[in-house]
């Protein structure tokens, strides 16, 4: 019998746990935090219920603010359009800026 697997909808939260895992990683940049063991080259709708637009444009609001990805479509991956210097900075201040970091001194 196969083991039912359940698929919960990737939201902000779970993308924030997901976010700092893959920046913690040595090579953040073509990683993707909604993707299955962060490979970017795998879809991320395999692991929830969200299509991966949806994942890709959660990902690009939570770094440039809430509707953000009206204004790129189809959202891009920060680590394509910033160098990796400035895209992981980015990213770790949104963390910040959204309350997800317990030390502000990351």
């Amino acid at each position: 019998m196969r083991k039912r697997v359940v698929r919960r909808k990737y939201d902000n939260d779970i993308h924030a746990e997901r976010l700092i895992k893959v920046l913690e990683l040595k090579k953040p940049c073509g990683k993707c935090p909604a993707a299955p063991r962060y490979n970017s080259g795998v879809y991320a709708s395999t692991m929830w219920v969200n299509s991966n637009y949806a994942t890709c444009t959660l990902c690009y609001d939570f770094i440039h603010g809430e509707g953000a990805h009206t204004s790129v479509r189809p959202p891009l991956c920060v680590c394509k359009i910033y160098p990796t210097e400035k895209a992981v900075s980015m990213a770790w201040e949104a963390l910040k800026r959204r309350g997800y970091l317990k030390d502000a001194g990351t």
